[in-house]
């Protein structure tokens, strides 16, 4: 379950990203950089691992794309997220559903995620 679930994530922030940072450019046009913070969990955890794994197969791929990964985690990405802080992250489910209805751990519903 918990691995259909993360790969159910990493496709859908696969397509968001691709379609997000992929600039429709002639081959003489130079290409702007697009810079995204990416939330991820603690240092040398799996959701960190995943994140950079991902982001250096798009940097690869897409180009002008450049990016930091920064720690966090399942509850904090949302968050972070919500502020401004990130434009990407991984989440379980569980963790996404209670921040956009506001339940604990969260004391407001995340509205911008």
């Amino acid at each position: 379950m918990i691995r259909y679930t993360i790969l159910k994530v990493i496709s859908a922030v696969s397509l968001w990203v691709f379609s997000l940072v992929t600039p429709i450019v002639a081959a003489d046009r130079a290409v702007d950089s697009t810079h995204v913070t990416v939330t991820a969990g603690s240092i040398g955890g799996s959701y960190f691992v995943m994140n950079t794994a991902m982001f250096d197969i798009f940097s690869k791929h897409v180009e002008g794309l450049a990016y930091a990964i920064v720690p966090g985690g399942s509850v904090s990405n949302p968050i972070a997220i919500n502020k401004g802080g990130a434009q990407f992250g991984l989440s379980f489910t569980n963790d996404l559903r209670s921040a956009v209805m506001g339940q604990a751990p969260y004391s407001e519903a995340l509205t911008e995620i």
